[in-house]
Order: structure tokens, then sequence, then C-alpha cells
């Protein structure tokens, strides 16, 4: 177990949001990162209250695959603090433990996260 604190982003911003990784794998395709935005628009929300409801049952089995799949979609933006309490969180549901404060980081990833898809819902509105 690593002790790990996601810090509370006050007010998510445009550049707060780290399109290069999605630019790279796109090469550039507007339909194709369009859709990716689209899909972490849609299904991370729904993924961040499964995780919840996973964590507040202790199904350390669950966590593990909800960690995951969050993990992956975090990385596409590069939210490297949130990816990596998601990896630690995989981690220790794999060995059937679940940190003290998963819980309170778990509040602030879902605040930094919902503040992501508020700006990126903005952007696909303009």
């Amino acid at each position: 177990m690593v002790a790990f604190k996601i810090h509370l982003k006050e007010k998510v911003r445009l550049g707060d949001i780290d399109f290069s990784y999605l630019n790279t794998i796109t090469e550039g395709d507007f339909e194709f990162l369009s859709t990716l935005v689209d899909l972490f628009i849609n299904n991370t929300p729904k993924e961040i209250e499964s995780l919840e409801w996973e964590v507040r049952s202790r199904n350390f089995e669950g966590i593990m695959v909800m960690a995951h799949a969050l993990k992956s979609n975090l990385q596409m933006f590069l939210m490297t603090d949130e990816a990596y309490f998601l990896q630690v969180t995989e981690s220790d549901a794999r060995d059937g433990f679940l940190a003290s404060d998963a819980e309170e980081n778990l509040q602030t990833l879902k605040q930094n996260v919902l503040g992501v898809v508020s700006i990126l819902k903005e952007l696909n509105a303009a």
C-alpha cells in the first residue's frame, strides 16, 4: 500500500485538460478524436458511480475491474494523479485491501473528472 492523496482542483479550466495523448493517437483525425471525447463524456461518470458502489460494497473483484477501466479513460487526458490512485486501488483490491482514504480520494477524483466532463461538454456544444 502506498499513501497517496489526490488534490482537488478548485475549478477545472480548459487549460487543465491535456489533449496531447489524444492528438497523438488520433493523428489529426477530428472525427476519431470527437468519438473518444464523446465516449469519455458519456461513460466515465457512470463508471465512477459503479466504482463508488463497488467500494461501498467492498467488492474487491468489482473494484479491480472498474479501477482498471477508469484508469485507461483518465490516462487519455493525462490525469496522472487520478490514474495513479486508480492503479494503487486496483493493486490493493487484488490483495483484498482498501486504503482507509480510498473513499475520500474517490470523491476528489469524481469532482476533478466531472469538472473535465463539464468542460468537454461545453466544447462539444460550441
